[in-house]
């Protein structure tokens, strides 16, 4: 998780209509408006959300600074997803910028962020609450599925 410092930062550019210059800046890496992306949450990164439109369907924008995540690590987590979804994992798949990049680093004002953008995954959002037995167990042999496939790409992340 981000040092809540970092996660307030990112916050304070926030509008009550939850939209950021901060995030319109990383948006536009993707050919979207100003005011498109709306914040969704911080924790290990910033996401905001993307509405379906001409581009697809709905997408997830997650973005780092730089000063917190370097960029090779942004970097082997796109490679690493587009791997694993070009080979039938269920992952979702990361969505090359305007540049073809799979991440980019952006200059904003509260300092230079990496980022990426992903398809949002099909199916039924759940939250703890509606997590049942079978579901816990679904999860369960889901995580189990991606580790299995993720063995031996040589990620380039610390294992």
């Amino acid at each position: 998780m981000m040092p809540l410092t970092e996660i307030d930062r990112l916050k304070q550019t926030v509008a009550g209509s939850w939209v950021s210059p901060v995030a319109d800046q990383v948006a536009a890496q993707w050919g979207y408006p100003a005011g498109t992306a709306t914040w969704w949450r911080s924790s290990a990164s910033h996401v905001f959300v993307l509405p379906g439109d001409g581009h697809g369907g709905r997408r997830f924008l997650r973005f780092v600074p730089s000063t917190y995540r370097d960029r090779a690590d942004v970097a082997a987590v796109a490679r690493l997803m587009a791997q694993l979804g070009r080979g039938g994992s269920a992952v979702v798949r990361p969505v090359a910028a305007g540049s073809g990049s799979l991440t980019v680093t952006v200059p904003t004002p509260i300092g230079a962020m990496h980022a990426m953008m992903v398809e949002a995954a099909p199916g039924e959002e759940a939250d703890i609450d509606g997590l049942t037995e079978s579901r816990a167990r679904a999860w369960g042999q889901a995580l189990a599925r991606l580790h299995r496939d993720a063995t031996g790409l040589g990620t380039g992340l610390d294992e």
